[in-house]
């Protein structure tokens, strides 16, 4: 069995990263998730051989890869990403309407400044009839 895994899966992967139907990264993952199928299998083999009634089927998930964990936080961070885009578009909108505010308030401001300046002037008229009349 060993020399067809080393014959059949190894060249196949070979020729296969030769092909760029696989990526240089799962061509260095292969051979490791191989050699546990391979583990799981004469295992499991053995237990049968002993008297087991059937093979234990192999779950999905159960030959963790190294990069496997990477990719899972990958997946969370990306997640958080989007989350955290969505916050942000909130604050934005949020800050938006701020600054709508701001500039309606300033124009007010602006209006008030000169009814001041018009009625200082106004004052200041008034004050010099009195003073001349």
């Amino acid at each position: 069995m060993q020399e067809k895994i080393r014959n059949d899966i190894i060249e196949s992967i070979s020729r296969n990263l030769h092909l760029c139907n696989i990526t240089a990264d799962d061509a260095r993952q292969l051979p490791e998730l191989t050699g546990r199928l391979h583990e799981h299998i004469c295992a499991e083999f053995n237990r049968k051989k002993k008297g087991d009634e059937e093979l234990k089927p192999l779950l999905p998930g159960a030959l963790e890869l190294p990069n496997d964990k990477y990719r899972f936080r990958i997946d969370e961070l990306e997640k958080e990403i989007l989350r955290y885009a969505d916050e942000n578009a909130k604050y934005a909108d949020e800050n938006a309407r701020y600054a709508d505010e701001n500039a309606k308030y300033a124009d007010e401001i602006l209006r008030y400044a000169d009814e001041i300046v018009k009625l200082k002037k106004r004052i200041a008229e008034l004050e010099k009839e009195q003073q001349t009349g």
